[in-house]
């Protein structure tokens, strides 16, 4: 599975500040072997592409996310439980057709 952190960018946020090694493709994911103590945050999005991911969606759908995603928007698309998830900034939770 995937995670995302309660954590945000904005600096009025009472979420800490991002992990880069929760982003999109962070930190070394060729050479970074995942383990019980580091599970939490490697279970991320990754790849060897450059730039960003591809990624399948529920709906069958496919796109390719870039490693800039504003980590909001990543949680907002990682979320399954919507307007009721506990994201830092909830404005960015999208509605079910926007997608």
């Amino acid at each position: 599975g995937l995670v995302w952190h309660w954590e945000d960018e904005d600096d009025e946020s009472p979420a800490p500040d991002v992990n880069p090694l929760h982003r999109i493709n962070g930190g070394d994911a060729l050479t970074t072997t995942m383990t019980a103590r580091n599970a939490s945050s490697l279970a991320r999005l990754s790849s060897a592409h450059a730039e960003g991911v591809y990624a399948a969606t529920a709906d069958g759908g496919t796109r390719f996310l870039t490693e800039s995603l504003d980590y909001r928007v990543y949680q907002a698309l990682l979320t399954p439980n919507g307007a009721k998830s506990n994201v830092p900034d909830p404005g960015y939770v999208l509605e079910a057709d926007a997608l």
